[in-house]
């Protein structure tokens, strides 16, 4: 006689191990070609895959994915042309009414980096974008010090620096999309 192990509730149910690590952190971008343009020839990342609908950089163990606005809110099931597999792809990022919106407010696709501020002064009061922020690590301080040097020669808008009590150093920016990106050294977090 075969046993039989009694179903458990979904209250009962032990929860697996915890994730490892975030895969993938994904951008919402008005124009691939200026944002692929951006973290491939200023930060010098180099895309494993770039597409109209997508574009992947590895970092590490991680992908930092640009998606295009407008292009990823619905469902779809399609074939990958890099590898060939049937991708089942949720729907995601903002909702036609948001992305409207955003592809009619004016692009930054100059490369100009100048944020938005209000009558009163405040930063990203008049942005129309959706300044997600993201954080690339480097080892040490000179580092994030060579990159603020750097991005500064570049052009790119600066938002400010950060000196954090464990001994990291942090560097602010943006994007051509209005991302906040930041490159921070060891001594951020007590993980890091």
């Amino acid at each position: 006689m075969a046993s039989t192990v009694p179903e458990q509730s979904s209250s009962e149910q032990s929860r697996p191990s915890p994730p490892t690590h975030v895969l993938e952190t994904c951008l919402y971008v008005r124009s691939m070609r200026d944002a692929v343009a951006f973290y491939r020839d200023i930060l010098g990342l180099s895309p494993a895959l770039e597409a109209p609908r997508l574009s992947m950089f590895p970092i590490g163990t991680t992908s930092l994915i640009l998606f295009q606005l407008g292009l990823t809110e619905t469902d779809s099931r399609e074939t990958s042309d890099v590898t060939g597999e049937q991708l089942t792809v949720p729907g995601h990022g903002p909702d036609k009414k948001i992305v409207d919106i955003l592809m009619d407010a004016p692009s930054n696709a100059s490369g100009s980096n100048k944020a938005e501020t209000g009558d009163d002064g405040r930063l990203g009061v008049l942005s129309t974008s959706l300044r997600t922020h993201f954080c690339l690590a480097v080892p040490s301080r000179d580092e994030v010090r060579e990159w603020e040097s750097y991005l500064a020669a570049k052009n790119v808008k600066i938002r400010g620096v950060m000196e954090w009590k464990r001994g990291g150093r942090s560097v602010y920016f943006e994007d051509v999309d209005g991302h906040v990106g930041e490159i921070g050294s060891k001594g951020i977090w007590e993980h890091y």
